[in-house]
């Protein structure tokens, strides 16, 4: 089966044998469960260059595969993958797809078909020293649906909060809607967040904005805009709204606990906020502890 089999709107899950994919696996065959979506296990044989970034100007699926791994077996890759997410999906079709290409370019050009993608935080590659490995942080960036870059910590195994980082400005609003979503699939309560930062930010250390500022004031007001009408389109999802100084990845990255998801907004190439917003999720995914998805602005709800 190549990339362009994959049924439309499934959960698709990057598999490279690494204990980093076997956690993306379980997770997200529960996503895929949960959802009532097909689960797709894909396993990219080629191995990309050494690099965590492409150069700039250059797009992360320009690089060419390099020679395979001669140590690798990709049937056994796979059939321990499915092995694992049948623990989850019991009796519900599972799709297998093996690739000889770059992990990068294979992961980007299928995720115009799928729901979500998701990733281990790290490979197996020569760049899993990394924090992040080049494979998230490149698929994070580039792929056209929402990816959730999973954390591992077999002391949680459930969520608990989705915590969204928001702007206040229109383009937070994709990711606003994904996380409530979200929460409201998993039936858990969220955490919106809009962080600003300023020189009494700095010297807080992150601390809570001061009841009576009138700055934080309006904020409150644009974040509260923001997410208008969301609580009547999913009342079973209890929202609180933060406003907290400093930057905005050590804010969600301490505001998040293990059992946590931490929804981002990825803005798309044109907008005024590209660079920033690119700044921002990728930072965000180095820092936190828990599951970071990336929703690229303009995502259907679909």
């Amino acid at each position: 089966m190549t990339p362009q089999d994959i049924p439309p709107g499934a959960v698709l899950v990057a598999v490279d044998g690494s204990e980093h994919a076997a956690r993306a696996v379980t997770w997200g065959a529960r996503q895929a469960h949960r959802s009532h979506r097909t689960l797709v296990l894909m396993h990219a044989t080629g191995i990309g260059e050494p690099f965590e970034f492409p150069p700039f100007g250059a797009s992360a699926t320009d690089y060419p595969p390099r020679a395979d791994d001669p140590d690798r077996d990709d049937g056994l890759v796979l059939e321990m993958a499915e092995e694992r997410a049948r623990t989850v999906l019991a009796d519900s079709p599972i799709v297998r797809v093996s690739v000889r290409d770059d992990p990068r370019r294979a992961l980007v050009a299928a995720s115009s078909r799928a729901a979500l993608l998701v990733l281990g935080s790290r490979g197996r590659g020569v760049v899993s020293s990394l924090v992040l490995g080049s494979v998230s942080a490149a698929v994070a960036r580039h792929a056209d649906c929402p990816v959730a870059v999973v954390r591992g910590h077999e002391e949680v195994d459930s969520l608990t909060r989705v915590v969204v980082g928001v702007d206040a400005t229109a383009e937070s609003r994709t990711a606003v809607e994904y996380a409530y979503r979200f929460a409201s699939l998993h039936r858990v309560p969220i955490l919106v967040v809009h962080c600003y930062w300023d020189v009494v930010g700095i010297l807080a250390g992150g601390s809570d904005a001061a009841a009576d500022d009138p700055a934080a004031t309006q904020l409150e007001v644009e974040v509260r805009e923001l997410i208008a009408g969301l609580a009547e389109d999913y009342p079973d999802v209890q929202a609180r709204v933060v406003l907290r100084h400093g930057l905005v990845d050590t804010v969600l990255a301490e505001n998040a606990l293990l059992g946590d998801v931490i929804v981002v907004g990825r803005h798309e190439p044109g907008s005024a906020a590209q660079f920033l917003a690119r700044s921002v999720s990728t930072a965000v995914l180095e820092r936190a502890r828990s599951t970071v998805i990336v929703v690229p602005t303009g995502t259907t709800m679909s």
